[in-house]
């Protein structure tokens, strides 16, 4: 995942400043996107850009369908690559399918389960 430091913040023995973007993996990355200190800025499938979550919106509340529909498939996809096995219970839920909130929060924006499901079927289509 392709991730933007948006605080300055320690990575191992590194200091990464604000403004650097770099490539890591699903975990790291989605450490540093929890703790505050980075966000999204493409994700491992493809690296499909991220838009600016807080410009997103089309004048009318909602952001545009598709590129939510690719970021959130991408996002699965860098969950499955993460725990291929489903282990992590707090990923993914008894069915089997990511968990919402932890798509959240790799993604830093909110989605609904319909999102989910569409996006769980394309990755499984």
């Amino acid at each position: 995942m392709r991730i933007e430091i948006i605080e300055t913040t320690q990575l191992g023995t590194q200091q990464l400043a604000a403004g650097v973007q770099l490539v890591l993996d699903a975990e790291q990355a989605r450490k540093l996107i929890d703790s505050g200190h980075a966000r999204l800025v493409a994700t491992a499938s493809g690296d499909e850009p991220v838009a600016d979550h807080s410009s997103s919106d089309n004048g009318d509340g909602n952001s545009e369908p598709e590129s939510r529909h690719a970021l959130i498939v991408g996002a699965i996809r860098d969950l499955l690559e993460a725990d291929p096995e489903r282990a992590d219970e707090s990923t993914w839920t008894k069915s089997g399918k990511p968990d919402v909130k932890a798509l959240e929060s790799l993604l830093g924006f909110d989605i609904s389960a319909a999102e989910r499901d569409a996006a769980w079927d394309e990755v499984n289509g």
